[in-house]
């Protein structure tokens, strides 16, 4: 802990350890389409059409994580992402 001084003098405490992000670190596909105001099933298309971030898979589960997904929104969408393979993970 630091004590650092306020505006009026006062010491007030400051912890030097690094604070947890507000949000969630990864997120599931009914997080993202809620994030993007669009349909889960949106999602899978944007993925398997590889205009998105691709997820990662942690066994059975799929997440994206929100810093590539912020990333690409503060971007601008672009699409196709250089280098991103489709997710065939759904694909029927």
């Amino acid at each position: 802990m630091v004590n650092v001084p306020n505006r009026d003098g006062w010491a007030r405490s400051r912890s030097n350890r690094r604070k947890r992000p507000a949000g969630p670190v990864l997120l599931d596909v009914h997080q993202l389409a809620s994030l993007l105001n669009c349909s889960v099933r949106h999602v899978h298309r944007l993925g398997q059409q590889g205009r998105m971030p691709g997820p990662l898979r942690l066994g059975a589960l799929v997440r994206w994580r929100t810093s590539d997904i912020d990333n690409w929104l503060a971007h601008g969408c672009p699409a196709p992402i250089p280098g991103a393979e489709p997710d065939r993970s759904h694909a029927q």
